[in-house]
């Protein structure tokens, strides 16, 4: 009985939990998707101006109002001195599993703009978007002091969902009008 007592007792100043290190090996994987597959999707729209948005060969979204997407009906780009827009151009759907703040920042030219196409409120301030749910993007070029001379209008665009102070960004690699 005596030898019990002596086992239970060691066995009780033994198991405090505490230790001195510990090596734990475990595994990480991330997919890295086409922007129609990530969390947030960036997809062309299903239809009538989503002709003018296609996934590159990277993967990338990217937005052309060119020649190189010319329409059924031969129109190769907007007018010169015009404000032209084209709504339900891409769609940015949440795939992850938080609400996301998405913004939309157009580069240093401001000439082209992108809107909610559903409300046309202008998406550089953000819009709330839950998972499952998505924003169709609307694109409003400002071609105003623009000849047909002055050749194409070429942006960088900032995509942003931002949760809780933690940004996730997306740059698409063009935006083009001719």
């Amino acid at each position: 009985m005596a030898l019990v007592m002596i086992v239970v007792a060691a066995s009780l100043v033994t198991a405090t939990g505490a230790f001195t290190s510990v090596q734990a090996e475990r595994t990480a994987e991330v997919n890295v998707a086409g922007d129609a597959n990530a969390y947030l999707g960036l997809i062309p729209y299903d239809g009538g101006n989503g002709h003018f948005a296609h996934e590159n060969s990277k993967g990338e979204l990217e937005i052309k109002f060119t020649k190189e997407k010319e329409t059924e009906a031969g129109g190769q780009g907007v007018n010169p001195n015009s404000v032209t827009t084209f709504d339900n151009v891409f769609t940015i759907k949440n795939q992850g599993t938080q609400e996301v703040n998405v913004k939309v920042t157009e580069g240093k030219k401001d000439m082209i703009t992108f809107y909610d196409s559903k409300n046309g409120n202008s998406l550089t301030d953000g819009k709330s978007v839950a998972p499952g749910e998505t924003i169709n993007v609307g694109v409003e070029i400002d071609a105003s002091g623009k000849t047909k001379s002055s050749g194409k209008i070429t942006e960088h665009i900032t995509i942003t969902a931002k949760k809780d102070g933690a940004a996730r960004t997306a740059t698409l690699p063009n935006a083009s009008s001719s």
